[in-house]
């Protein structure tokens, strides 16, 4: 078996085309089911907007109806891009060829908001030296993350989840753990916010004295 590290939209065209037999993971859309067999359920995931800790008191909402020219980040054929092109017509989006040069951006400042799975960002936020600059402000949906072959596939759906399920059934939580991190992220300010009331009131107890 050989694996092909590709970005996102290329992953889904290698198997359209035939060059790849199977994706490793991707939600379930009617465009998708098109050219793909979905099979067994991976795991659920969870979609969020973050926004740049800078900007916590931004309406996400207007942003996201177009009345803001603030720009939203997404993945290139990512799931994420389809349900902000449905549900969100108007939103001015900026399209990344993964979530590594996504994140670089959100990193650097290029851009203030933008789209990912939980696991993705907790685990950049898990892994990266640079310190966090974003936090989630809305959830926008939960969907289950599947494998899929394509039309062509040497193997079936059927006999590539009996295998996947095999395997996951026996290496489920090492594998997972490698890459999922739970991770609760703070406000920079909150530690010195904490700091400073203690010091306050310690102060006020001892003028009480």
């Amino acid at each position: 078996m050989k694996f092909l590290l590709l970005d996102w939209e290329e992953s889904l065209l290698a198997v359209k085309e035939g060059r790849a037999d199977i994706h490793a993971g991707l939600i379930f859309s009617a465009e998708r089911s098109q050219y793909l067999n979905f099979g067994t359920v991976i795991m659920p995931i969870d979609t969020q907007l973050y926004v740049n800790s800078d900007l916590l008191g931004i309406d996400v909402e207007s942003v996201l109806k177009g009345e803001s020219a603030m720009e939203v980040g997404l993945v290139k054929g990512g799931y994420e891009e389809t349900f902000v092109r449905k549900h969100y017509p108007n939103a001015a989006i900026r399209l990344f060829s993964n979530n590594d040069a996504l994140l670089k951006a959100v990193t650097n400042k290029q851009i203030f908001l933008f789209v990912a799975d939980t696991q993705v960002s907790n685990f950049y936020m898990a892994t990266t030296p640079d310190s966090v600059t974003f936090l989630p402000a809305l959830h926008l949906y939960s969907k289950d993350l599947r494998i899929a072959t394509g039309d062509g596939s040497a193997k079936s759906i059927e006999e590539v989840s009996r295998n996947f399920e095999i395997v996951m059934e026996a290496n489920k939580d090492r594998i997972l753990s490698r890459w999922i991190h739970i991770k609760t992220v703070y406000p920079a300010y909150l530690a010195p916010l904490a700091v400073f009331a203690l010091i306050i009131a310690a102060m006020f107890h001892i003028f009480s004295l």
